[in-house]
């Protein structure tokens, strides 16, 4: 309920009582419930609060930094958010999505090169890896690839790696380290279609 009409409670905010929380939003001073905390959390709302308690940190750095406020406000502007803060937020708990690769120009030589193609809803996927692995996971190559253009990358070949030595390659959007982003492809199906 929006009490800011009344002189009681202009300028306050916080605990009210032992129910009533008063706080302001967008300038308006509404009064609430108080909720109760669950007293046992399930792993699932465990996860979902670490991951909140991360973005929020996340998003106190990047406010600490004006370029990235300042990128963070034109976001929050075009995305219709509140704040710089809640830009930061938003871009930390989106997920990013591997959505394909092109490996045609990939034969096994030092210098040949895959395509990876990535999305991120209204946000640009910052950093990629992909990882060769062999038929027993071993990893044959794991290098950070650079941006080719908005949410394209592209992997230049460090080294020789037989194409029939790789038996998966594997994408990881590293935007966040505490939560990547994978996705596996066969390189003999891909570089057949």
């Amino acid at each position: 309920m929006i009490v800011e009409t009344n002189a009681l409670v202009t300028g306050m905010h916080g605990k009210l009582g032992k129910n009533l929380i008063l706080r302001t939003v967008r300038g308006k001073i509404i009064a609430s419930q108080r909720n109760d905390k669950p007293q046992v959390q399930s792993a699932l709302q465990k996860g979902t609060r670490d991951k909140f308690r991360l973005a929020s940190a996340y998003a106190k750095s990047m406010m600490l930094i004006p370029e990235k406020k300042a990128y963070y406000l034109h976001k929050a502007k075009k995305l219709k958010l509140p704040n710089a803060y809640t830009a930061a937020l938003t871009h930390f708990l989106r997920k990013g999505e591997v959505q394909g690769i092109d490996t045609r120009k990939y034969k096994g030589r030092s210098g040949d090169t895959i395509i990876i193609n990535t999305y991120k809803k209204q946000f640009t996927v910052n950093k990629v890896r992909l990882v060769m692995l062999d038929i027993n996971g071993v990893a044959l190559s794991s290098q950070i690839c650079n941006r080719k253009a908005g949410n394209q990358f592209i992997y230049n070949a460090e080294k020789d790696i037989p194409i029939e030595a790789v038996a998966v390659i594997k994408v990881v959007i590293e935007d966040n380290a505490s939560y990547p982003i994978a996705r596996d492809f066969d390189l003999l199906q891909n570089a057949a279609s």
